[in-house]
């Protein structure tokens, strides 16, 4: 199916962007001050791009599929005008002989999409139908596992990273679509999932928006698995027993997965849907310092979650733009403290800035969600550090103070077989020894090709100074958490000084049998992601 970002479209113009080239002044001209495309021309332009390619791709199979449905819809009909661009952004020098040979992917910073649209009825809109910008400033912003779109530009293959970004037409698709069109990209083996199919599979769409049952349908066809948090404004209760709705976003995206947010609007129990990409980290949040809530598991299991030093969450708007960084706290679930509306109890299930819903993501064949990957890890390292022989190591004793008092801080990740050995074998200790080689070559010839939720174990400053941990438990992620048998979802842990196996001891089924085996690691090493020898 030649879709819009590989149709072999009609080269139209190339320009120069290059100073005195005005970027208000073409997308005033072009697109009639479409602001996302404002903000698209904005990141590419930090991301030193020098050459625009201009294409008509009107003729793409999906562009035909929407103008179809829009001419269905009730309110639009007839199109008089349907007019769709392939806009394609370069690190290269212009040059007014370009051709396809000149064009590679190291160049290519992304590309968007145009449709300006005008209907018989009086209805009209110029909007992005999609675009993929490379990601920027990587050295503060955490992107994972972005995915990978195959374009044709100038009749070239090229290919880019990043999210997909989209805005609505308003009639046909909702906020919440595209929202879920962005997140759905992780797991679908398709090149794209179309809005036509999304519609079809939830029996049809005629407005105003997706409820949340309706997205994590779509979302599983797509083949995700998804943890919902509901944060009703009226819900009763104490709210501090209530999961922090951040938790559900870092949770997936820390991991490579995209989150969606849902937040009222207006105060008239309208929703706004975003989709959560990735996340800034503040080396200097005071935040883990001074609150004391500490997420808390049972009656003597309390550490600092990572999420702590997460500063903004990098998320898509479809009414503002692409790649934008929103303070974790700015957005809230509704209470009497923070919200107008909760104080003067009206009943409205979507106040204004009130986040109302999460949908956090993962493969669907993962089994445990990252909040409670989060709290097994850290249910088995108390459990486990009470089990321990003594051992003369200082950062070992210091892991020990932490979880003692409280300062413990945890990191889950979700991570393959292969991940998880190369991360292995290029970490490297504070005074630059390596893993033991012996216990690389069991790992690789023992572990199943398999995935694992990956919980750092750091200490404060040591995680926000230098991004580094000193130790690790690794967990089964494909199989359910059984609750009965103690240490079931167990694969092995990472303390200084040694890797942890665990054992049924065969005298005693009650009892555990560990394997305390030298890792040649006595401090810390670098936090997943953050190999400085490379992985």
């Amino acid at each position: 199916m030649p879709t819009a970002r590989i149709f072999p479209g009609s080269h139209l113009e190339t320009l120069c962007l290059d100073r005195p080239f005005s970027n208000f002044t073409f997308v005033d001209q072009f697109a009639g001050g479409c602001t996302a495309l404002r903000r698209i021309f904005s990141q590419v332009r930090r991301n030193g791009c020098r050459t625009l390619i201009i294409e008509d791709i009107a003729g793409a199979d999906d562009i035909l599929q929407e103008d179809a449905d829009l001419k269905s819809h009730s309110d639009v009909g007839t199109l008089k005008n349907s007019q769709t661009f392939r806009l394609s952004f370069f690190t290269i020098p212009f040059s007014e002989a370009l051709c396809p040979d000149d064009l590679n992917n190291t160049s290519f910073v992304g590309y968007a999409i145009l449709r300006i649209t005008q209907a018989e009825s009086g209805w009209g809109r110029i909007w992005i139908y999609e675009s993929v910008i490379r990601p920027e400033r990587i050295t503060n912003n955490f992107i994972r596992r972005t995915p990978k779109w195959q374009c044709c530009i100038l009749g070239k293959p090229l290919e880019i990273h990043g999210y997909l970004y989209a805005q609505q037409n308003g009639k046909t698709n909702c906020c919440a679509h595209v929202a879920v069109r962005s997140a759905a990209a992780s797991f679908t083996d398709k090149s794209d999932f179309f809005y036509h199919e999304m519609n079809s599979l939830i029996g049809g769409y005629d407005g105003p928006g997706l409820n949340t049952q309706q997205m994590v349908q779509i979302l599983e066809e797509a083949g995700a698995s998804c943890f919902v948090g509901s944060f009703n404004a009226t819900i009763s209760g104490d709210p501090s027993f209530q999961i922090p709705f951040q938790k559900y976003i870092y949770g997936s995206i820390e991991s490579g997965y995209p989150a969606i947010i849902f937040f009222g609007v207006g105060g008239h129990g309208e929703y706004h849907a975003i989709p959560a990409i990735g996340h800034t980290f503040n080396q200097d949040n005071w935040v883990p310092r001074a609150e004391f809530g500490y997420f808390t598991i049972g009656e003597n299991i309390r550490y600092i979650p990572s999420e702590s030093w997460l500063s903004m969450f990098i998320c898509h708007d479809d009414n503002f733009g692409s790649n934008y960084c929103i303070p974790r706290h700015y957005l809230h679930t509704g209470n009497e403290t923070a919200c107008e509306e909760c104080k003067q109890q009206i009943d409205e299930d979507a106040h204004q800035a009130c986040v109302c819903y999460v949908i956090g993501t993962m493969p669907n064949f993962i089994k445990i969600n990252p909040i409670a990957a989060e709290a097994i890890g850290a249910d088995y390292l108390f459990e486990l550090k009470e089990q321990i022989p003594p051992v003369e190591n200082e950062w070992f004793g210091r892991l020990k103070h932490s979880a003692a008092h409280n300062k413990l801080v945890l990191r889950p990740i979700l991570v393959t077989t292969k991940e998880y050995i190369d991360h292995l074998s290029s970490v490297r200790s504070w005074t630059g020894q390596p893993i033991n080689e012996s216990m690389l070559s069991a790992f690789a010839e023992n572990l199943a090709d398999d995935w694992f939720w990956l919980i750092e174990l750091s200490v404060s400053e040591l995680f926000a100074a230098n991004k580094r941990k000193v130790g690790e438990v690794l967990i089964r992620a494909t199989v359910e958490h059984n609750t009965e048998r103690l240490f079931d979802s167990f694969v092995l842990a990472r303390l200084p000084g040694y890797f942890v196996l665990y054992g049924e001891d065969l005298n005693n089924e009650d009892s555990a049998n560990f394997a305390f085996i030298p890792s040649g690691v006595e401090d810390h090493v670098e936090l997943f992601g953050q190999e400085e020898n490379g992985s």
